[in-house]
């Protein structure tokens, strides 16, 4: 994928979003930090929300079952 920035830099990158469906010459939306272009990443919800959404949920799977085992409940499992 490349782009030219408002600067007129062209920058060259590898998209991380292999499901993206678009095409050589295609116009994409593309969100970068103006000093360092070469972090760019499409703006696709996956693309800028996918790992901080996979991290969350796993964070709260860990705080819950980390709460009922503090409370002396088992989610699962034999009890006592």
């Amino acid at each position: 994928m490349g782009f030219r920035t408002g600067a007129g830099r062209d920058v060259t990158l590898q998209a991380l979003n292999r499901n993206f469906d678009a095409r050589v010459g295609d116009k994409v939306d593309v969100v970068y930090l103006e000093d360092q272009p070469n972090r760019a990443c499409l703006n696709a919800f996956m693309e800028l929300w996918g790992w901080p959404l996979i991290t969350c949920l796993v964070g709260l799977v860990v705080i819950v079952t980390g709460g009922q085992t503090l409370n002396g409940r088992v989610l699962w499992g034999p009890r006592h």
